[in-house]
């Protein structure tokens, strides 16, 4: 959640709810072409809760950045190549 001191607040699960759709929508979307990926960019401002929380419901990604979590682009590369 992207409010200070509250753990979720209204809308908060449906939030994840939507984002778990259009994380399956971009699964199946990638599923459909040799190699595809699919990329998609979900709401927060300063915090990453709902990307984590619908990356971890969905069980389908790979890969999720979020704010809170410094971006290191030798080991995001070096996974994709795996």
């Amino acid at each position: 959640n992207d409010i200070n001191i509250i753990d979720r607040s209204f809308g908060f699960e449906t939030s994840i709810e939507e984002a778990q759709r259009a994380i399956l929508s971009a699964k199946v979307e990638a599923s459909s072409s040799i190699n595809g990926v699919g990329i998609v960019r979900l709401m927060g401002r300063h915090s990453g809760a709902i990307t984590l929380m619908a990356s971890l419901a969905s069980n389908d990604v790979d890969i999720s950045l979020i704010p809170e979590v410094d971006f290191n682009e030798e080991k995001f590369l070096e996974h994709l190549m795996e």
